[in-house]
């Protein structure tokens, strides 16, 4: 399997201060700012299994992020970041990541309940008003997640996919602004963005960057995690069913994202069968 050029890697096991080495070799170092003020944290915990060394940002108005070098993606046409995160709280408009100023591409959320988010994927060239947004994903507060997104300037009205967790969760095609257009801007951040309204609070893990769109074998391939912890991501995937009443017919999965194959049987048939029929 051959990657595109990486650009950029923070797997944060090297981080003197506020500086984050780049573990590509590229010399492409990221600074923490807001250091003095809200501050970032360090620790090693196991993310899908495997220990990791996490960068903890606390959020609100005073709250540590992460920038990219200037120029980061100067001259590129198309490009794709992944990185593993874990947001722990979520306010209205919240960025998880971001490229370039007035031309613009970003990952932000917006709360739903005190468990859920939705996230989106925006590009914009004139603010939120004239901004091409993806539909959301609904994703778990406090729950990690892999997340992928390539940004293709060769298809036609260019192409933005998002993968979560190494699978394709959708694809849309925009007008608003080039990836050749960002490539030219000097800003990019994690944690913040330029339409942020506060700083994110969320844990981050190994961000890496590539120059051109990766297939989606390599997408996959990013998601690197033993077959007992997909499992488990497919067992997480079960609980839609916690609250359940029977009241009407539920469809039970037979699989999960990660082909774990599922088989269901009834504790009392007599109000449900084994296939998810309400019979009482």
């Amino acid at each position: 399997m051959s990657f595109r050029e990486q650009l950029l890697k923070y797997d944060f096991k090297q981080v003197n201060s506020t500086i984050v080495a780049d573990a590509s070799g590229n010399g492409q170092a990221g600074v923490i700012r807001n250091f003095d003020k809200g501050g970032a944290t360090l620790s090693t915990e196991p993310v899908f299994g495997i220990e990791s060394s996490v960068l903890h940002l606390p959020g609100g108005n005073d709250g540590g992020y992460l920038q990219f070098p200037n120029g980061v993606l100067k001259g590129s046409d198309a490009c794709t970041f992944s990185l593993y995160f874990k947001c722990n709280s979520c306010a209205e408009r919240s960025t998880l990541f971001s490229f370039g100023n007035d031309n613009l591409f970003s990952v932000y959320f917006t709360p739903v309940n005190e468990s859920t988010y939705n996230c989106f994927v925006m590009a914009t060239a004139g603010g939120l008003s004239q901004a091409a947004l993806s539909d959301p994903i609904l994703l778990n507060l406090k729950e990690f997640y892999c997340l992928t997104v390539s940004f293709d300037t060769e298809e036609k009205g260019n192409c933005i996919s998002v993968y979560i967790n190494g699978k394709k969760r959708l694809s849309f095609t925009h007008k608003k602004v080039t990836c050749l257009s960002v490539g030219a801007s000097t800003e990019g951040f994690i944690g913040y963005g330029p339409l942020s309204d506060s700083y994110l609070n969320a844990d981050i893990t190994l961000a890496t960057l590539y120059s051109g769109v990766l297939s989606e074998s390599e997408i996959s391939a990013l998601f690197s995690v033993s077959d007992e912890d997909r499992i488990k991501t497919d067992v997480k995937e079960l609980n839609f069913l916690s609250g359940f009443e029977a009241k009407s017919d539920i469809k039970l999965p037979k699989y999960g994202s990660y082909k774990t194959s599922f088989s269901w049987s009834s504790s009392d048939a007599s109000v449900l069968s084994d296939e998810g029929k309400v019979t009482r």
